[in-house]
């Protein structure tokens, strides 16, 4: 197989790949956003009845989460951008290949931030809960977990 049959291959590969995560990770609606947000205030409300959370835990929690959403935005916004700059560079006649393996490496960078953000909000929320609490917090998201699997037919 000769580069330039190896190339196009990547290339088509590369455009499915992002095609289908640009899908994938589609903002949601400004209502469905604000739906959300009040599932959320619910389902919170409910977890600091269950849990007994302090007050002093409620703010805890509550700043941490303003923070995180802050910090997630600023990631998804940063990797919603370097999607678009790989898509247009593949749109062109002739594709810069160094440039797009520069923003795939500044992809790869930036999902690894999310995944440390995501594993520093459960330190943080480990620090703030007593074992207890986080042990229980735990069991109500398995028990969540299957009961959405059982609604969607099965596992993924």
């Amino acid at each position: 197989m000769n580069t330039l049959s190896k190339f196009l291959k990547c290339s088509i590969a590369a455009v499915m790949i992002f095609g289908f995560a640009s899908l994938a990770f589609a903002q949601l609606p400004e209502g469905d956003r604000a739906k959300m947000g009040k599932d959320w205030e619910s389902r919170f409300n409910t977890i600091i009845k269950e849990l007994n959370l302090t007050p002093e835990q409620q703010q805890a929690i509550g700043a941490q989460r303003s923070q995180d959403r802050a910090r997630s935005q600023e990631l998804r916004q940063k990797i919603k951008s370097a999607r678009k700059e790989i898509t247009a560079e593949l749109d062109k006649e002739v594709t810069d290949t160094a440039k797009v393996d520069s923003l795939v490496a500044q992809m790869k960078e930036l999902t690894g931030d999310r995944i440390e953000q995501q594993i520093q909000g459960i330190m943080s929320l480990k620090n703030i809960l007593t074992p207890e609490q986080f042990k229980a917090l735990n069991a109500k998201k398995e028990h969540n977990h299957k009961r959405n699997e059982r609604r969607q037919g099965g596992k993924r």
